[in-house]
């Protein structure tokens, strides 16, 4: 009886320590988030320098690396739009972020375009022009179509009635469309481009665009995933993830900040270093804390990582991947709970000890955050999600002053009660 009371004793001084963190996710997130990190891609360089504040952050929590480095740099290819960006429709300027996107895939381009609409019976385009498309049309007429920032092959089919050749005339394509779709980023790049751009900032009857894109295939590119660990008492590891990387800037001036994705998990990794480094004592396993780069690009870093492991893959007791953390009204989603159903229970019944989040869903195996490749080896883990009302994602809205991170306190007090359950 003595063990199992001191034993509650020490669960809650553990979680009474966690009663300011919001406050250090808050500066983790306002940081990484500011104009200097430029939305953490490769157009600048960018996802470096977060890497190095992340590091700072490590060291500062008393965290080692996990080889002699903390650094595990690999390489990638990404499409980036670092210098000048403007779009002009009959003379009038729009706000890159706000009234339009460039779609990741898009080539180069700098002139004055006529625009023609897409019609069946066009035979002879005019030369050099953008054609003018409806999205809600292009959703009817083709139900399997993709949102409109998609890949290469969307391009090629929007095209494909007047050929892909640029033999044909057409430059770029301009789609209409309600609301802008997230933004994301892309590996290859076209010879032409595309710009969606809200229905409301285009004049009916458009007659000209004037389009200036700077863009660069980056080819090779060296990024880095980051690990760091504490010492524990047994050679088995207990795994905490985020990726850091978010999808840069879209020309000079407009980035995206990425507070909900994924500053927010980067934040809550970082504030677990700190808390599990600072505990009273050692803990029963090493504890390792990984932050991937590459992840918008399709998961590119933990895809890596596995395949060149700074650990054995096999004593990893548990790995908990964080993404998307800055919400919670509506508690948590639980990816990979029915493959691990008695660890989900565990989880579940510490929740209802302590009421912690209001709801704890759980969701089977997906390929939709970093876990995926621990999953794909054997690894046993979980993707933490939180549910809520919060909606900013892959736009620039999503910034370090707008982020609630309603259920934070509580969905880290819950992982340290589970981790110590573990």
């Amino acid at each position: 009886m003595l063990k199992i009371i001191s034993g509650f004793i020490l669960l809650l001084v553990s979680l009474q320590l966690t009663a300011q963190d919001i406050n250090y996710a808050r500066s983790i997130i306002h940081e990484v988030c500011s104009r200097q990190y430029a939305g953490r891609g490769y157009a600048g360089d960018h996802d470096s320098l977060a890497a190095e504040f992340i590091v700072k952050k490590l060291q500062e929590s008393g965290v080692k690396p996990l080889t002699k480095s903390y650094f595990q740099s690999f390489p990638l290819t990404v499409n980036v739009f670092p210098d000048s960006l403007k779009v002009s429709v009959n003379g009038k300027s729009l706000i890159p972020g706000e009234d339009f996107l460039i779609a990741p895939f898009s080539g180069e381009a700098s002139g004055n375009y006529p625009i023609s609409c897409l019609k069946r019976s066009l035979e002879k385009p005019r030369e050099n022009m953008v054609l003018s498309l409806n999205w809600k049309r292009i959703k009817s007429e083709d139900k399997s179509a993709s949102p409109p920032i998609g890949s290469n092959q969307l391009l090629a089919r929007l095209l494909h009635p007047l050929g892909n050749s640029k033999k044909n005339g057409i430059e770029g394509v301009l789609i209409k469309t309600n609301t802008l779709p997230p933004y994301i980023q892309s590996k290859e790049a076209a010879d032409r481009f595309l710009i969606v751009a809200k229905d409301s900032v285009i004049p009916r009857n458009p007659d000209s665009i004037h389009v200036t894109i700077d863009q660069k295939l980056k080819t090779d590119y060296k990024t880095q995933n980051i690990a760091g660990f504490i010492p524990g008492k047994s050679d088995s590891f207990i795994v905490f993830t985020a990726h850091y990387d978010h999808v840069g800037m879209m020309g000079k001036e407009t980035y995206f900040p990425g507070a909900h994705d994924n500053a927010s998990g980067t934040a809550m990794v970082l504030d677990l270093a700190r808390h599990f480094n600072h505990a009273n004592s050692t803990p029963k396993h090493n504890i390792a804390f990984i932050f991937f780069s590459g992840e918008e690009l399709g998961l590119l870093g933990s895809q890596y990582f596995v395949e060149h492991p700074v650990l054995d893959l096999a004593k990893i007791k548990f790995l908990l991947n964080l993404d998307l953390t800055g919400s919670g009204g509506n508690g948590i989603t639980v990816v990979n709970a029915t493959e691990h159903k008695k660890i989900f229970n565990t989880l579940k019944s510490i929740n209802n000890t302590y009421t912690f989040l209001p709801r704890i869903k759980s969701r089977g195996p997906a390929k939709n955050g970093d876990h995926w490749a621990f999953h794909q080896k054997g690894v046993p883990c979980f993707f933490i999600y939180t549910n809520g009302q919060y909606t900013q994602y892959h736009n620039i809205y999503d910034t370090a002053d707008n982020v609630p991170l309603t259920a934070y306190n509580d969905l880290v007090k819950l992982i340290i009660a589970f981790t110590e359950k573990l």
